[in-house]
């Protein structure tokens, strides 16, 4: 992804997961991650900063609260790191980035 300048969204419904991530790919990647940890004012911001962002990069987010109403299609990847119970809810997920015919 990195050497394609390509983006992807990470999924997880643990805030501190979101934390340890964020820290991960900081160190492993010298790039600052776009989490959204729930605060309404500031999430559309977020993702609009992620999708007009050129080249890599990561947004973290959770499926349920975080991703409600978000267009997020700036991405190129999907990575599911806590995966839900309901396999619908994982694809539900997925489909806020590829979102067909926009």
């Amino acid at each position: 992804m990195r050497r394609w300048g390509e983006k992807a969204v990470v999924f997880t419904h643990y805030r501190p997961i979101k934390i340890i991530l964020q820290r991960a790919i900081t160190e492993r990647f010298a790039i600052w991650p776009h989490v959204i940890n729930g605060e309404s004012s500031q999430r559309v911001e977020t993702a609009n900063q992620f999708n007009a962002s050129q080249g890599f990069d990561m947004l973290i987010l959770s499926r349920r609260g975080d991703g409600l109403g978000l267009n997020v299609t700036g991405a190129n990847h999907v990575i599911r790191y806590t995966r839900w119970w309901n396999p619908a809810q994982g694809k539900q997920a997925t489909h806020r980035v590829h979102r067909i015919g926009q």
